[in-house]
């Protein structure tokens, strides 16, 4: 009897030391699955930094293909929500691998229809928080697309998607930095939502008090809200904590904005609206904010032409050319400064000797001018350099329906 006793308790020790191995054996897996996916998650991050989402996005499904890992589902939702080249109902994408020289938006202006897959972050989102009730990540992951919806639909449409489960679901999020601050972007999109956006920001910033761009959109909430001193706080934290040059040229732009609208203080506007260009040099609408305050200030006019000087060029290097050369000289327009953009435009036509930017300045000339001959000079002009550029046949076919239209 003893014996079968002593049998019995080895053949339960024996059991016992197998189920600690499978359990040993189920946590490494767990842990090297973990420790996987960790190293996924950021050389995907790094493939996003260097602009090849396509490339990223495949990696990520690649590695959970059915969409059942909520850090790998965020990502995915992250790069397709803000990244793609083509979406349709925030449902069907378009992904690509963005080329030097290549911008997201001229990939989309000019997308051919390619590859299409469907990705459906709502109900993914929602299929995962229901096996992982509350998860933060996932909470931020259902916020964001809700605020893509905001921004595409408008505030209409956009309640039609907001039922009563989703509006439970987004209420969860505020125990992370990233819920947090998802909920105050999807309330940024109108400024009726302010106080809603302000509460989510003032959360995270008290989660994480290092987090500069929730410090940043907080600053810009509280100043809607009427709040200035506290609007100057967070961005002035902002703009301290920021280290990439745009995001330390918007931090000081928005106090100019403050100084300069809501406290008509022009010597720390001058003072922030210089910093925002100090900051970042390349952002077009820093120097047009700065220029429209020198236009305004009778005893800053000899300080205006340097500062045209400046935001012109950084508009011909821009990506939008078109758009932020006339941005700038809107800003002479708007101040009743013609005369001075006109002088400016015609030195610019004697100075450059780039097809582009000539057929720019000549176009803004024919636009500036008085009727009468000379202005349909420049348009023909404008044409030849454009032609000579190769630029798209459309866009030259309506000059060339204008100078029609100018020459009855």
């Amino acid at each position: 009897m003893q014996k079968i006793n002593t049998m019995k308790m080895k053949n339960q020790s024996f059991v016992v030391r197998c189920c600690m191995v499978v359990v040993l054996m189920v946590s490494a897996m767990g842990a090297a699955q973990a420790q996987n996916e960790r190293a996924t998650l950021k050389k995907a991050e790094g493939l996003v930094a260097q602009r090849q989402y396509a490339s990223a996005f495949a990696m990520l499904d690649a590695l959970d293909p059915a969409n059942d890992r909520p850090a790998v589902l965020a990502m995915k939702a992250d790069i397709v929500l803000h990244y793609f080249a083509q979406s349709m109902n925030h449902m069907v994408f378009s992904l690509v691998d963005l080329k030097k020289g290549e911008s997201l938006d001229s990939v989309r202006r000019n997308f051919k229809v390619g590859e299409v897959f469907a990705f459906d972050v709502d109900s993914l989102s929602r299929r995962l928080l229901a096996a992982h009730p509350g998860d933060q990540t996932l909470l931020a992951t259902h916020a964001a697309y809700h605020k893509a919806l905001l921004d595409d639909y408008g505030d209409d449409l956009w309640m039609t998607y907001l039922t009563p489960e989703c509006k439970a679901l987004l209420r969860q999020a505020t125990e992370s930095v990233d819920a947090c601050s998802q909920m105050g972007y999807l309330y940024t999109s109108d400024e009726a939502m302010a106080d809603s956006a302000a509460y989510y920001f003032r959360r995270a910033v008290a989660l994480q008090d290092t987090l500069w761009e929730a410090h940043y959109n907080l600053g810009v909430m509280e100043y809607q809200l009427g709040h200035n001193d506290k609007a100057l706080a967070h961005l002035e934290r902002a703009w301290k904590g920021y280290r990439t040059p745009r995001l330390k040229g918007d931090a000081a732009r928005v106090m100019a904005i403050i100084y300069d609208q809501a406290l008509n203080n022009t010597a720390k506007a001058e003072r922030y609206y210089r910093q925002a260009v100090a900051d970042d040099s390349t952002d077009v609408t820093s120097w047009g904010f700065l220029l429209d305050f020198l236009l305004r200030k009778p005893s800053a006019q000899d300080d205006v032409l340097p500062v045209l000087r400046s935001g012109w060029h950084a508009a011909v290097q821009s990506d939008n050319p078109f758009d932020e050369t006339g941005y700038i000289i809107g800003q002479c327009v708007k101040n009743e400064n013609g005369n001075m953009a006109i002088a400016f435009l015609q030195s610019r036509c004697n100075e450059t000797k780039e097809d582009f930017e000539l057929g720019i300045c000549h176009l803004y000339l024919f636009q500036l001018m008085e009727k009468g001959g000379e202005d349909i000079a420049h348009l023909r002009k404008a044409i030849e350099c454009f032609e000579r550029e190769e630029a798209p046949e459309n866009f030259l076919n309506s000059l060339r329906e204008a100078l029609k239209e100018a020459e009855k």
